[in-house]
């Protein structure tokens, strides 16, 4: 992989709440790269949410060096959609950008890409579950991405929805070659997704240390075909191993 592939690299990262008496990350190293998937695995309070706002700048860490070669402003998405009320679909995408004509036509563009192109006047309240998410994507599309961010942007959502926001997920993908870094508590999800996938493990003393990073994963620029293969079921309950091991 090319150095220039490089979009994020963290070396020797250390993070430590203010409060906390351990290292939450002790001597991190992780590359992101452009065009990948990579999925973040881990038992609850193994620091997931906390290592996915290092890499997109939304906290620092306490000692080492995180080196963006990409701008991650507006490319994170949450599990629940954070919506403006008063304002419809276009406006919160547009969000606090300008509203020049150029814009609204480019958020025009980003709306068709995850298929709410006849629902930009609509607002929070009219919108199903599915659908706001869409919204998100759609703000994060318009920003031009070159990594997004998703803190288990879909789990919210129902078996079949979720679903179609994974394929939703790869097509944009796809045609944006954007890399992605997402959270997910469904090892199927994972599989289905990723590229690469962390899993993490917490110790005994609070700290927390990617116990193995599980390459060469072949599913993620595939199609739902694969869900009932024993290929794709051999993964899933290998990974599923793993993280009871580790």
């Amino acid at each position: 992989m090319a150095l220039s592939e490089v979009l994020i690299h963290t070396d020797g990262v250390f993070f430590r709440y203010r409060t906390a008496q351990h290292d939450l990350f002790r001597a991190l190293n992780l590359e992101i790269t452009r065009g990948e998937i990579v999925g973040i695995l881990g038992e609850s309070g193994s620091g997931k949410t906390t290592l996915l706002k290092l890499l997109a700048g939304l906290e620092q860490p306490t000692d080492g060096i995180i080196v963006r070669n990409c701008s991650t402003k507006g490319s994170f998405v949450f599990q629940a959609p954070v919506l403006l009320d008063w304002l419809n679909v276009r406006q919160n995408v547009l969000f606090p950008t300008n509203h020049s004509d150029a814009a609204v036509s480019e958020v025009s563009e980003a709306l068709r890409e995850v298929e709410l192109q006849s629902d930009g006047d609509k607002y929070p309240r009219e919108l199903s579950g599915g659908m706001r998410s869409r919204v998100q994507l759609a703000r994060a599309l318009y920003r031009r991405p070159e990594v997004l961010f998703l803190d288990e942007a879909f789990s919210a959502l129902d078996e079949k929805l979720r679903h179609q926001l994974n394929m939703l997920l790869k097509r944009l993908r796809e045609r944006y070659e954007f890399a992605a870094v997402m959270i997910s508590h469904s090892v199927h999800e994972a599989v289905y997704l990723s590229d690469r996938i962390l899993l993490l493990k917490k110790g005994d003393d609070g700290s927390t240390d990617v116990s193995e990073v599980i390459e060469g994963l072949s599913f993620s620029r595939r199609s739902r075909d694969v869900w009932d293969t024993p290929e794709f079921g051999g993964q899933v309950a290998l990974i599923r191993q793993r993280m009871l091991d580790s």
